[in-house]
């Protein structure tokens, strides 16, 4: 599940798989299968400008029959994705993703 902790709608997706959630809002689950290889990927973004955004691969340790909750912030950054201004970026939690079980 993602947990929205933004003031603005957000699209996130772990290993291809999309979902959009509003601001401080928290998704319904959101089913993708982990890379065996241990290359799951994440992007956010916001929905209003899905040009701006952060976005990573690997290294999370996600696991097949598990259950993970990652919140969303805002930093005060340059978008990662595309080009733009200095502005609120979304990006992920120092938390990263939360083993729920």
């Amino acid at each position: 599940m993602v947990a929205n902790s933004t003031d603005a709608g957000i699209l996130v997706t772990v290993d291809n798989v999309t979902t959009s959630v509003d601001a401080h809002a928290t998704s319904r689950a959101l089913i993708f299968v982990p890379s065996t290889a241990g290359h799951d990927t994440l992007s956010i973004r916001w929905t209003a400008n899905p040009d701006c955004g952060t976005a990573t691969g690997g290294g999370f340790g996600l696991r097949a029959g598990h259950h993970y909750r990652i919140e969303v912030v805002a930093e005060q950054t340059a978008c990662n994705l595309g080009s733009g201004p200095i502005s609120q970026t979304p990006t992920w939690s120092s938390a990263g993703f939360t083993d729920i079980g």
